[in-house]
């Protein structure tokens, strides 16, 4: 039983804590963009920060690495951002330059997360630009970031950081400091049912035949632990605004486990209660 215990709580574990990032080069501001203001000293931030207020939109260049040290084929600028009354859809886009002239970007487009457009208001927030190269391109020999905006606004950013990551990881779920990423889940997931409809079969095939009674109410027991764990941790992670692929597999672990095994643990002490009491009356018939 402590095996099980101990397996358990392995498939509890946010698989996202071993992560495989990789801090490539921290880019602090000591000095700011042409168009921007240095701000040595920027509320609600340690370190200093770029201001820059614009009355029409444009493109301002904010920075540029030049034969950046990456090694992996999976890498991503990060950041904080905080903007105000920045009218249309504004946007942070990180292009990449590669030795045959090839020029990619990344671009904060999207409608919510740490890829979300500038638009309006946003206290302080997490930004990503991510890129995803192929195995058989070489490391790109720039890396170019800018700050596009349509119209008037201030945008106030923080430190960046380039980062470089193992196959597999997400820069997205990494840096909204999510558990596990979706691929992840998806793995957690796959494992921990096939685990528990591995070890419910053992069970039922065990009750079926009256054997096994001592692991076979333990290991349902714990299934119902399990259950209770992960519909807690569910409930903790929506709590704390964890993404879909997060909670929602913890939540469905734990209905499945509570619901299946939690209705079935009676039931299958009562089998085990029948087969030794017809155990016993064939004794006393002897």
């Amino acid at each position: 039983m402590k095996t099980l215990g101990a397996l358990l709580l392995v498939l509890l574990l946010p698989a996202g804590l071993v992560r495989g990032e990789e801090v490539v080069q921290d880019l602090p501001w000591t000095r700011a963009p042409e168009g921007a203001t240095l701000v040595a000293a920027c509320p609600g931030r340690a370190g200093a920060c770029v201001r820059i207020e614009r009355v029409a939109g444009g493109v301002l260049a904010l920075a540029r690495l030049d034969r950046p040290a990456l090694r992996a084929t999976v890498w991503a600028l990060t950041g904080e951002v905080r903007y105000e009354d920045v009218q249309g859809q504004g946007y942070l886009e990180m292009w990449n330059l590669f030795p045959d002239g090839g020029r990619y970007f990344s671009r904060t487009l999207a409608e919510l997360g740490p890829m979300g457009a500038l638009s309006g208001s946003s206290g302080w927030r997490a930004f990503v630009l991510p890129f995803t190269s192929r195995p058989d391109l070489p490391a790109p020999v720039a890396l170019e970031v800018n700050l596009v905006l349509p119209g008037r606004g201030v945008v106030e950013i923080g430190p960046l950081r380039l980062v470089q990551y193992s196959p597999g990881e997400d820069p997205l779920a990494l840096a909204t400091g999510a558990w596990w990423s979706d691929r992840q889940a998806g793995l957690l997931g796959g494992i921990a049912g096939g685990g528990l409809g591995l070890l419910g079969g053992l069970i039922g095939w065990l009750a079926s035949r009256g054997r096994g009674r001592g692991f076979a109410l333990g290991a349902s027991a714990a299934i119902v632990a399990l259950g209770a764990l992960a519909t807690a941790a569910g409930v903790v992670a929506l709590l704390r605004a964890q993404p879909y692929g997060v909670w929602y597999p913890l939540v469905l672990l734990g209905v499945v486990s509570l619901g299946v095994m939690g209705l079935g643990h009676r039931r299958l002490r009562a089998r085990y209660d029948e087969v030794e009491l017809r155990r016993l009356r064939a004794l006393d018939v002897r």
